[in-house]
């Protein structure tokens, strides 16, 4: 093993902490390298951004319009397998059993997925990592359906869950943020 001479090590810590103790100029004219409020522009539908001490607007941007919440809806069914793993109703070892709707969607390649077979044992956490990795439809509606018992009753509990925190604006009608056009089987009434 090759040892670093003193002096190299010396030279490296006076430069790091050279470059930390340096100056950080706040002078006016170094002001144009930031852009102003009203010029600054999101290359997004819409956008917000929020001081998460304060709860100060920094900027926003269609922040009211109504938008499909797409994979959103997955950090909820994330979130709920989370809580029910808490609340000791299921472990990351509980099997789930795949259904034959979620066996098909997991075959379309057009969607985010990965490929589900009904002969596979899969465990939560493999569905679980699945949903939050992939980010995999499939496999958040069988996360669904086992603590919902039907992805439609899940959606239910979602629903009441963002109630719950006040949040009366969105609609849920899947576990998994596809929209009814896309689902293979049982779709969310109404």
């Amino acid at each position: 093993m090759r040892k670093t001479p003193i002096a190299l090590l010396v030279v490296s810590l006076f430069i790091m902490l050279s470059s930390l103790l340096m100056p950080i100029s706040t002078k006016a004219e170094d002001d144009h390298l930031l852009p102003e409020a009203d010029q600054f522009e999101v290359a997004a539908e819409a956008a917000i951004a929020i001081d998460a001490d304060t709860g100060k607007i920094f900027y926003k941007k269609n922040a009211d319009t109504p938008l499909p919440i797409a994979s959103m809806t997955k950090m909820m069914t994330l979130y709920m397998v989370l809580e029910a793993i808490q609340e000791g109703k299921i472990t990351w070892q509980t099997p789930v059993p795949i259904s034959e709707p979620v066996m098909l969607l997991s075959q379309d390649m057009n969607l985010s997925n990965v490929m589900l077979n009904q002969d596979d044992t899969y465990t939560v956490k493999a569905l679980y990592e699945a949903t939050s990795i992939f980010p995999a439809n499939a496999a958040a509606i069988a996360l669904a359906e086992l603590l919902g018992g039907s992805e439609a009753n899940f959606v239910d509990q979602m629903r009441e869950k963002l109630a719950s925190w006040g949040i009366h604006d969105g609609t849920l009608i899947s576990a998994s943020g596809l929209n009814n056009e896309d689902m293979i089987g049982p779709i969310y009434p109404g």
